[in-house]
């Protein structure tokens, strides 16, 4: 089992996510601010995520400004990370 931090929770987020959490690996997933609202609602459904219809270990935020707390310390304990984006 891999630590994989998916930083992105929008649609590639979620579709990379898919195959690591049905391979048991351990997912962070990080969105930014455009995604608050989601991250939100994920968070108070027990971290069930909606499109990926599974629980994940861990979602959260990263600032616009600046790479917080949180964003840092998934980036330091994991083992695979990768950046997601739509176009």
């Amino acid at each position: 089992m891999s630590k994989i931090i998916v930083i992105g929770a929008g649609a590639m987020g979620t579709a990379f996510a898919v195959p690591c959490l049905d391979n048991n690996h351990d997912i962070n997933i990080i969105g930014t601010h455009l995604e608050d609202n989601f991250i939100d609602q994920v968070k108070l459904n027990k971290r069930l995520h909606p499109g990926l219809n599974s629980t994940i270990s861990e979602i959260g935020r990263r600032q616009r400004r600046r790479c917080d707390d949180e964003l840092s310390m998934s980036m330091s304990i994991s083992e695979i990370i990768c950046v997601t984006l739509a176009g």
